[in-house]
């Protein structure tokens, strides 16, 4: 069967794959490789183990009793392999059918991969002989020696002439008490004889001194050999006597560290200063260090201040000292990144040489320990336990403790910190609280449930209510019924647009009328930003509300008034002349209608239209009256009266600019009108729109002195006008008054 070139590499791939080190990294290759070049999408290799097969791995399925499961069950998609002798089994599966190639190629790597199961299992029984080899090392005894029960030395096997504590060939045939010291000597002699007087093995611990100090420590089995003799089983435990006192004092300490650490939690001191001199003074002792210190550092985090600091042999406690942060960053760089940096050497330690050679040594620092602490998630400063005399090995125990006692320190500074925030809020709160009891305006909490969460005492000096009777209580029901839709609208628009809002409405007061009052709406937000309720701002606007009231009566009468002096005037103009009076009436109500389609104010412009003519008076009623031509000098005293009207009108204190008005209606864009011969923007917009309708209704309308033009000449006229004599846009809304059909002269 030939291969092509892919099925080659994959061969050459197979052929040349190394066993990898390990059993979990033999297995994640294994996969890799049967994914990559045989597209092989569940596997599980099961060697033998004694009567049962072991899974050494699977790959794609759940767990294992599922690929047990997967491997009983045979199809076209499947492909298993025996390891001969039954050593083992290599299931794999792909998700298409296996054709004739993919069996040839799964085949050989299975066979490959069978020759990496056989040396895992050699090596895993090379290694379990080895274990096996070294525990019959261990068990063999270092000293091992018979002895009559008078104590002589017959045979003696000796690993170390220093657990004998003589050479063994000056111990042969001498006795125990003239070769070890009296007590380990009557030991041994008060041991024999337990043991062959009852026949039980008897056991026991004693030490020997060594040449270069210290002890080392054995443990004794002496079992009975014959009536008068004891075999004697000597072992070195000295190590195992160390571990243990080691073991020992580890749990002391780190009983001794778990209750300072107890201690500090408990501790409750009245300021920051006192707080973190107790740490530092019950750390120290803890620790057995000389000097403990706290430092933060500054805001420019380039210096770092001692908060506190204890000397232990001078029970001394100092604080103020500074230190600069870039003599050292290497060094700061690994407490930040470290729960705790542990120096064994000082003089020893790079990061820190210039720095330990300037101020440890002076101090007779050799070892120390620092640790960062962390205030809102940034590192604050660092806590030192400095250590004096011999150098120190620092213990896990030891790091691990100086790295709590820190996280304690950042606490404290987080709990101080919120306190002293707390107390600057309940001054605030007082503050505010006292500033709110003894305002004029009312202030109250609304929560999102439309019910009252506070209210000032105000409520009860302006509407009556106590704040217990408000307290959970709807706000809505306090308010005039044709006025809670208002108030609702302006929360509703406060809270879409998050700016505060005003509304005026009317307030039930506690005997069951209502006052007027103005209320600024304002939001309350949690943390997150969400709407809690709102705040209620609200003043008593009663006397203002009927002072307004009192005023628009005011001006109303007034307006009453003054429409009483015009219709007066126009009275006036219509006994001296009936033509003059009607022509005022009709465009009154032209110039009306125009203000009103272009949306300027009409009542100014109405008013002085009804009397623009009430310079007329002046004009001699047959010059007025005149069916002929009228001569220059008629028609110079007939120019004269929007002056005329000024003057007469000028004295009284109209609302509106009615003198200016009546003076200005015969001006025209272009400065060819009179009296003033005003131009463009100089012309009040008011007086465009009376010029328009006075030139509309004096030609459709019949006049003394010539018989009526007619509307449509009268629009022809001010159209082509437009732009030089009359306002284009005053024209315009003329022709709409006229196109809608609803105004006539």
């Amino acid at each position: 069967m030939a291969y092509d070139i892919y099925e080659l590499v994959t061969l050459y791939e197979i052929t040349c794959y190394n066993l990898p080190d390990g059993k979990e990294d033999f297995f994640a290759e294994l996969t890799e490789k049967a994914a990559r070049l045989l597209g092989v999408c569940r596997m599980a290799l099961f060697l033998k183990k004694g009567e049962t097969m072991e899974c050494l791995g699977y790959w794609g399925f759940k767990n294992e009793r599922k690929a047990l499961e997967y491997f009983q069950k045979q199809d076209q998609k499947t492909f298993t392999y025996s390891f001969a002798g039954g050593t083992g089994i290599l299931y794999m599966e792909k998700q298409d059918p296996l054709t004739a190639r993919d069996k040839k190629l799964y085949g050989i790597f299975a066979r490959r991969v069978e020759d990496f199961a056989r040396k895992i299992v050699a090596e895993k029984d090379l290694r379990k002989m080895e274990e096996r080899n070294r525990s019959i090392v261990e068990a063999i005894p270092d000293l091992l020696f018979r002895c009559r029960v008078d104590g002589t030395y017959l045979d003696i096997c000796c690993k170390d002439e220093l657990i004998l504590h003589s050479p063994p060939d000056k111990v042969t045939g001498k006795k125990i008490k003239d070769v070890l010291p009296g007590e380990v000597a009557r030991l041994f002699n008060l041991n024999m004889r337990k043991a062959l007087r009852n026949g039980r093995p008897k056991a026991f611990e004693y030490s020997l001194p060594v040449p270069d100090g210290g002890n080392r420590y054995f443990e004794a089995r002496l079992v009975r050999s014959g009536d008068d003799e004891v075999i004697a089983f000597i072992r070195d435990i000295t190590d195992l006597k160390l571990a243990e006192a080691e073991r020992n004092r580890s749990v002391e300490q780190k009983i001794r560290f778990q209750a300072t650490l107890l201690e500090l939690a408990r501790l409750k001191k009245d300021t920051l200063e006192e707080a973190l001199r107790s740490i530092t003074e019950i750390c120290a002792l803890a620790l057995e260090v000389e000097r403990v210190g706290i430092w933060l550092f500054r805001e420019s985090c380039e210096e770092a201040r001692c908060a506190e600091l204890y000397i232990r042999s001078e029970n001394k406690h100092t604080n103020g000292h500074t230190i600069r942060l870039k003599a050292h960053p290497a060094y700061c760089r690994a407490v930040e990144n470290s729960r705790a940096v542990a120096v064994d050497d000082v003089a020893g330690e790079r990061r820190i040489e210039k720095f330990g050679q300037k101020q440890l040594d002076s101090l007779g620092v050799v070892s120390l320990i620092d640790a960062p602490i962390w205030l809102c998630g940034e590192m604050a400063g660092m806590i030192g336990f400095e250590h004096t005399g011999e150098k120190r090995k620092w213990t896990e125990e030891e790091q691990q403790f100086a790295a709590s006692v820190a996280e304690t320190v950042s606490l404290t500074l987080e709990t101080f910190a919120r306190k002293k925030d707390r107390e600057i809020l309940e001054k605030r709160e007082k503050r505010l609280r006292l500033i709110t009891e003894n305002m004029l305006d009312m202030v109250s909490e609304v929560d999102t449930k439309g019910l009252f969460s506070y209210t000032s005492p105000t409520y009860t000096r302006v509407l009556g209510y106590k704040p217990r009777e408000l307290m959970g209580k709807p706000f809505y029901h306090l308010v005039h019924p044709e006025d809670r839709k208002k108030i609702s609208d302006a929360v509703e628009d406060a809270i879409n647009t998050r700016v505060p809002g005003r509304v005026e409405y009317r307030h039930r007061h506690a005997n069951g009328g209502y006052l007027w009052v103005e209320t600024a709406v304002n939001l309350i937000t949690d943390n997150n930003n969400n709407i809690a309720g709102v705040v209620l701002g609200t003043r008593d606007i009663t006397e203002r509300k009927t002072a307004e009231e009192e005023l628009k009566n005011t001006v109303l009468r007034l307006r009453l008034t003054i429409a009483g002096i015009i219709r007066a005037m126009e009275k006036t103009v219509e006994i001296r002349d009936p033509y003059t009076a009607g022509h005022q009436q009709r465009v009154s109500e032209l110039a009306t209608a125009i203000a009103r389609e272009m949306g300027i104010p009409e009542e100014g412009i109405r008013l002085a239209a009804s009397i623009h003519d009430l310079g007329k008076i002046t004009v001699p009623a047959e010059i007025l009256a005149k069916p002929g031509k009228i001569s220059d000098m008629e028609i110079s005293l007939i120019r004269m009266h929007p002056t005329v009207g000024y003057d007469i009108l000028n004295k009284i204190d109209f609302p509106w600019p009615i003198a200016t008005i009546v003076h200005q209606h015969h001006e025209r864009l272009d400065g060819s009108g009179y009296p003033c011969g005003l131009k463009g923007e100089e012309i009040l917009p008011e007086a465009r729109i009376l010029g328009v309708a006075d030139v509309v209704e004096a030609m459709a309308s019949h006049r003394p002195y010539r018989p009526a033009l007619g509307l449509k000449q009268a629009l022809q006229e001010i159209v082509a006008g437009s732009g030089t004599l009359y306002d284009p846009q005053v024209v315009k809304a003329c022709l709409a008054v006229f196109d809608k059909n609803d105004f006539w002269l």
